[in-house]
């Protein structure tokens, strides 16, 4: 990560900064993230990216991803957390037809227990098989966010390769909430404002 990304990171850390600069910094962030993904995989392959977003803290990479992958179709996974157990339940699953060579992408800005990951990592495959008739090659799904926790993190190397693991940072711990420490905060409400 360069030293301006840095320091946007570092901004947005901060639980006092204004929703509309949170907003600002978070968008030239996913932008960011979106340009290093494009890096890893060639330019004649982007037509086949197929992103899916985890409503609704995702939705920070909904512009990016329209104008720098316009033609790529995006899937859509709502899971909603219980903040007891961490636990999250699926509500809505909007996902595209897979063909043989899509890329999968899931985009998540923060990467805590990896249990979110791990639902819509299962959604995705479940669907490419059924539209294919194959199991996808790990090797084809990546994973875009902000911050993961280490736990989390090592979960997610159980299913994609770390290559594949496009992050700003990795933090230590889950504190007993299971936000990731130091953290951000919740995503999702410093975005939208609730």
């Amino acid at each position: 990560m360069n030293e301006d990304m840095a320091k946007l990171l570092e901004a947005i850390r901060n639980r006092e900064l204004p929703m509309w600069s949170f907003r600002h910094h978070s968008h030239v962030l996913a932008d960011y993230l979106i340009e290093k993904l494009q890096t890893k995989i060639p330019v004649f392959q982007w037509n086949d990216i197929v992103p899916v977003l985890v409503f609704r803290a995702s939705l920070v990479f909904l512009h990016s991803i329209a104008m720098k992958l316009p033609n790529s179709p995006i899937g859509f996974v709502g899971l909603r957390r219980d903040e007891r157990t961490a636990i999250a339940e699926k509500y809505y699953s909007n996902l595209p037809k897979f063909r043989e060579s899509s890329i999968i992408v899931i985009s998540d800005p923060m990467l805590g227990t990896a249990g979110t990951l791990t639902q819509t990592y299962e959604e995705s495959a479940a669907k490419y098989a059924a539209d294919t008739g194959k199991q996808i090659d790990k090797s084809r799904i990546y994973y875009v966010g902000f911050l993961a926790a280490e736990s989390g993190y090592q979960k997610a190397l159980k299913l994609i390769p770390p290559e594949n693991i496009i992050l700003l940072a990795v933090d230590p711990e889950l504190d007993a909430n299971f936000y990731i420490v130091p953290g951000l905060g919740a995503f999702g409400d410093r975005y939208f404002g609730n």
